[in-house]
Order: C-alpha cells, then structure tokens, then sequence
C-alpha cells in the first residue's frame, strides 16, 4: 500500500471513528435530522417517547432553551434595532430577492449582531446541556 493510499485510509477511519458517537443517538438527535417536522412528530416519534422517556425529556428541554434564545434574540433586534427593522421589513415586502432587501436585511443583521452572538451562545449552551443529559440516559 503506498504512503498516500495509507495516510487516506487512516483519514477514512478517524473520520468515521470520531462520527460514531454523534450517530450513536439515532434520528432526531438535538441538531441533526430526523427530528419532528413543520406538521410535529409522527407516530414513531411517540413511541420513541415512551420507549426512551429520559432521551425524549433530554430533547424536549434543549428545543425549549433553543427556542427561548431564539425568541430572546428577536426580543433584542426588535428593541435595539426597531428602525432598521422597519426598513428591512419595508424593503423586503415589496420583493424578497431584491438589492433593497438584501441591503437592508443586512444592515439589520449588523445593527443585530450582539444580540445574534448572545443567541449562538445561549443555543450553544442548550446543545452542551443536551449533551450533558443525553449522555446521562441509561437507556
């Protein structure tokens, strides 16, 4: 085998290696696909309720505190940047893929930007708790 077919062998594996855990959790793990969709969770997703009690709770508590960033980041867009909101709202009503529209959302997303890293902060806080509970699980 030559070196360069080694050194991408030992890539592939530390790859999948390091991917094992993430998977370990199955379809719906906090983050990744397999969650409740637009409509909520069919009808596997309520036996994997009562099936997984300790999980399910794990994850009901992180889409809470992810939702609670997400509403306390609007909260502050909305008081800090109420004008430039408007604006972006105005220019973006007319036409969503407009120049106007993508200026002023952008504009807004400076005016937004403490308010947008304290939401990743928090969220990311959620998802380390997620972890922190779901690693707790016995099941």
């Amino acid at each position: 085998m030559t070196n360069a077919r080694k050194a991408i062998s030992t890539l592939s594996l530390a790859i999948m290696t390091s991917a094992a855990p993430v998977a370990a959790r199955g379809p719906g793990a906090f983050g990744f696909p397999g969650g409740p969709g637009p409509h909520g969770p069919g009808p596997s997703m309520v036996l994997e309720r009562l099936l997984f009690p300790c999980r399910s709770a794990c994850l009901d508590a992180a889409h809470t505190c992810s939702d609670a960033a997400d509403d306390a980041a609007v909260t502050c867009i909305e008081a800090a940047c109420a004008d430039t909101l408007d604006t972006a709202r105005t220019a973006c009503a007319a036409d969503a893929f407009s120049n106007d529209c993508r200026t002023a959302a952008s504009a807004l997303k400076t005016c937004g930007q403490a308010c947008l890293t304290a939401r990743n902060e928090a969220a990311g806080a959620c998802r380390t708790t997620a972890d922190e509970c779901l690693d707790a699980c016995t099941q």
